[in-house]
């Protein structure tokens, strides 16, 4: 094994932790050792793409001395206990966004990567991407002026790849503001600041109160403005769109 390089492992092995299974494997400085999901028979599908051990529960894997980070890919109301979980037991956290539905809950999380001097990062993928990081060295450099205005848009069609439906309960998702336009709030606050008001306005089927449309307008010092617009609606096989 290369000096330096960082054992990982995913723990679910649904949509997300399928997504991070194939950026792993465009890491040189990575190793997933293993893939965590109750559902062995999922996990093992994964895990044989990278010669990874499977496991059942977190508790298993964390007893790996070897492991140094653990890459969480659960639902988000189970991340708090995982987070927790992980760090006390030593271990570096990657957790996927949304981070979590309440402030108690992050405010937990962060407080345990100071008592158990443990790094934690949420997957904020944007901030990664070369045209975000493009606008953002624009915008701190002055090149073109002040920034006074961002907007961003984000289209998909409703979401029926969550394992038992989970997206679809925002009691456990959030909603679409937490699961899709949660990325473009990131990079809205990345790009122009702390903001001084939210406007939300949305659009829901009826009967179907989960996926929906959301407008949002974001105010930040200085007379800057942000609006972001995001669908869970489109129809079946309508691509994913984002601008």
């Amino acid at each position: 094994m290369a000096r330096g390089k960082s054992r990982i492992a995913i723990i679910g092995a649904g949509f997300i932790g399928d997504l991070h299974v194939k950026a792993y494997k465009h890491v040189p400085q990575a190793e997933v050792i293993a893939v965590v999901d109750k559902r062995e028979d999922i996990a093992a599908v994964l895990a044989e793409q990278l010669n990874a051990k499977t496991y059942t529960s977190l508790a298993e894997v964390l007893s790996r001395e070897e492991l140094d980070v653990v890459d969480i890919c659960l639902p988000t109301t189970l991340h708090r206990d995982s987070v927790l979980e992980a760090l006390e037991a030593g271990k570096d956290v990657l957790v996927e966004k949304p981070f979590a539905l309440s402030l108690d809950d992050v405010d937990t999380m962060i407080a345990a990567t100071k008592q158990y001097k443990r790094r934690l990062m949420v997957a904020h993928s944007c901030r990664f991407k070369p045209p975000y990081v493009y606008a953002k060295e624009l915008i701190d450099s002055g090149r073109f002026g002040r920034a006074l205005y961002f907007g961003a848009f984000r289209q998909s069609e409703t979401p029926t790849w969550s394992w038992n439906q989970w997206l679809h309960d925002r009691s456990l998702s959030g909603g679409t503001v937490f699961d899709l336009q949660i990325h473009d709030t990131d990079i809205s606050n990345w790009f122009l600041g702390i903001p001084e008001s939210f406007y939300a306005q949305e659009i829901v089927r009826p009967g179907q109160p989960g996926p929906s449309h959301v407008v949002s307008h974001l105010t930040y010092p200085g007379g800057v403005y942000s609006v972001l617009e995001t669908t869970h609606l489109m129809p079946a096989g309508y691509p994913f769109v984002s601008g």
